[in-house]
This record gives C-alpha cells, structure tokens and sequence, in this order.
C-alpha cells in the first residue's frame, strides 16, 4: 500500500495517523518530523529539515509547526524586550526625585571616607603632582589603614619625606623637616576630606539639591544632580542608573565667578573596594595652588607586616585621639 511508505517516515502508528492529510488540503511548513534511516550500523531515527510542501504533516503538527516558526520569528523581539524592560535600564527611563538623589549623596560620600572606623583594611599608594607658584613638587603618598587608631601614612617628594604612624593613643612623627610641608598638609586634606581645610570650603554640606538633569549619551548617559547648602558654591555629582557616584565637581557658584576664581575641585573614575567607594584621580585649585592625585594601587590588605604598626625611633611622639569629642 502506499500509506505503508509513509508510515516509515514516523515513530509511530499515532503520529502516522496524525499525518493522513489529503494533498489537496491546505498545510502549514513543516516541523521538522523524525524519519527513521537505515544505515550500515543499524536503525536511526534523524529529524528532517522544515520544508514547504508535506503532505504527510497532521493537523496537530501543523500547529506545532506554526507555534515553532513564530516563537523563532520572535526570539529575536523577546530579547531586545527583555533588555529595554530590564530593571537597570527601567530606572534609567526616568528621573529621580530629589529627596532620592540626596540619600544617594549622603551613602555615597559616606562610602569615600577613607577614615571611617567600618573602613575595609587597605593599602593605598597614589602619586601626586603640586604646584605653587612657580614651585612645583613630585611625589607619592602611602597609606596602609588597618583602623582608626592603627595605621601608616608615608609621604615622599624628593629628598623631603614624612612618616605618620598611629598605634592607639600615640601619634608618631618622623619627618626631615622642621614642620609639615604645605604639599603634604594638602596631599592629605584632599585624600581625606573629612580634615579641616582653611583654604577650601570642604567638605561642603550637600543637604540642597536644587536640580536633578540627564548628562551623556547612550551607554555614557548619567544622571547628574546640582547640590549644596553654600550659596558661594555648587556641587554637581554624577550618577550611574546603579546610583554609585561617577564623579563629584565643586565650583564657584554661577553668580560667585569672580569672587571666587581659581577654587575648585574635581574627583572622578571612582572605584570600589569592600563596602568603599573611593576616586582614583582627584584635582584641587585653590588661587596659585594646585593638586593633582592619581591613585595607583588601592588594595584590601589582608595582613599587615609586623613592623608596620610598630613605634618608631628618633620620632616625636603625641597624645592621639583617634575619636575627638566635639
């Protein structure tokens, strides 16, 4: 019979059944039916290739078949849908409000204290380059923090150099110099702005923001807020749809320019290191003065040397307070 050649090409008598579909009936492509092959190791069955035009495919698998093609038609739509409708880029559709950026600044700026008591222990070297006038300096700048009342700061610029070491209630200081340099007084208030700084209104009170804009473009787009409580200032931070800071401008007020020229400052390509997020270039101006830092190694210091935290010799020693009372 002539139904007995069709039924070789399927599985089964069910699916055999399923395909009696005269030739003159209308059919959908086909999807991919089993025939099964003879071949010199013996029976296989292989999955034929969709093809136009089979009059043994059932209804059921006509069905099949439409179902097959549209969902592979539309793969193509679901993945672009599910990139666009991702949370991440569903943030970045909108705006936030103000009240959200200022909780975004207040755990960001938090996250830069390189002096926080929940600081993650680390190692931080940075090279930095100082101008004054015509005098200018080239140096490095280490830190290895394992607390607040134990760490090491040594300082480098040619043939000056200064070593900090804090262990407990003493401070000590060993330094070539009759006092702190100007570089290093500098160097380390901009490192850690949680240090007073007469020259510089820093660190700013941000508990304003006054406008809340998109900057970038595409895969660079961010999200940048204007901020800050001194009218003589403005402080503009930028976001990525993450809400981590990108970067952080301090600059004259628009309607302080003149008064003001020559103060600025700008950190930027933070980094995150534990529960720290810190920059990795930072630039200050302050009249004749500049700053330029550039970290090049901030590592989580697993261990310390033994020789790290220990006191120093020929050193001036102070009473320390890792926790003042204000």
């Amino acid at each position: 019979m002539g139904g007995s050649n069709r039924a070789l090409q399927f599985t089964s008598w069910l699916d055999y059944s399923r395909a009696r579909v005269p030739a003159n009936k209308p059919f959908f492509p086909n999807l991919r039916p089993v025939k099964k092959v003879v071949t010199p190791q013996g029976e296989t069955l292989v999955r034929q290739k969709c093809k136009c035009g089979n009059e043994f495919m059932g209804r059921a698998t006509q069905t099949r078949c439409v179902m097959y093609r549209t969902l592979k038609a539309m793969l193509p739509l679901l993945l672009v849908a599910n990139i666009v409708f991702s949370p991440a880029l569903t943030f970045a559709q909108s705006l936030p409000d103000k009240k959200e950026v200022k909780e975004w600044t207040k755990k960001n700026l938090e996250m830069t204290d390189l002096q926080s008591p929940s600081a993650t222990p680390y190692h931080l070297v940075a090279s930095f380059h100082y101008n004054l006038g015509n005098n200018t300096f080239d140096g490095t700048y280490e830190v290895l923090w394992a607390a607040p009342d134990r760490y090491r700061i040594e300082f480098r610029v040619g043939d000056l150099g200064e070593t900090d070491v804090v262990i407990g209630d003493k401070k000590y200081v060993k330094r070539n110099t009759a006092t702190m340099t100007i570089p290093m007084s500098s160097i380390s208030s901009i490192l850690f702005p949680s240090l007073p700084d007469a020259n510089f209104p820093w660190p700013l009170v941000l508990n304003s923001v006054h406008k809340v804009v998109w900057a970038g473009q595409g895969s660079t787009r961010q999200i940048c807020a204007a901020l800050g409580d001194d009218p003589s200032y403005e402080a503009v931070l930028c976001f990525a749809a993450t809400k981590e800071l990108l970067s952080l401008r301090v600059q004259p007020a628009p309607e302080n320019r003149v008064s003001n020229t020559g103060k600025s400052i700008y950190l930027s390509d933070y980094a995150t290191l534990g529960n720290m997020r810190y920059p990795q270039h930072l630039t200050r101006q302050v009249g004749p003065e500049s700053v330029e830092v550039t970290v090049k190694e901030w590592n989580v210091a697993e261990k310390f040397d033994s020789n790290v935290f220990s006191p120093l010799t020929d050193a001036t020693v102070w009473d320390w307070c890792s926790k003042p009372d204000v």
